[in-house]
């Protein structure tokens, strides 16, 4: 949404030329980056206990309170 070239492309294009012009670039430089960040966050997490200690903590808490709430598709 912050590529003003796409901007202009998506004004000026049918929804099918917009889908065959510079979004599918703009596209995998977002997926590209997206992998790079997470790959980043993971090479953190994997080479520092305490880290990964704080994050698997809060990730368990998150958790354990959808499941609370009901976000469990099974109840025993």
């Amino acid at each position: 949404m912050a590529s003003e070239k796409l901007a202009a492309q998506a004004l000026n294009n049918s929804e099918e030329q917009f889908a065959m012009g510079d979004v599918r670039d703009e596209f995998t430089d977002v997926v590209i980056e997206a992998k790079d960040a997470q790959n980043h966050i993971a090479d953190q997490l994997l080479k520092d206990e305490r880290i990964m200690g704080v994050i698997q903590k809060m990730v368990a808490k998150m958790v354990w309170k959808k499941f609370q709430e009901g976000g469990a598709a099974i109840r025993r």
